[in-house]
């Protein structure tokens, strides 16, 4: 599944990362494509070593 993580952090100060067919997934110019994933946590790894340092699974 592809996942995607939102550019803007939330009122805790954790970036969302969300499914690609997630109903709360931020358009298209508000999240990054982190890629193919066979489960959230897979996700949330990469959004971290790509500098997102509080991210937050949307499962």
């Amino acid at each position: 599944m592809n996942y995607y993580v939102c550019r803007y952090a939330d009122n805790k100060g954790k970036h969302n990362v969300h499914s690609g067919n997630c109903p709360h997934i931020p358009d298209i110019n508000s999240r990054l494509y982190l890629g193919d994933f066979d489960c959230c946590q897979q996700a949330v790894k990469v959004a971290v070593e790509l500098g997102f340092l509080k991210v937050n699974g949307y499962y």
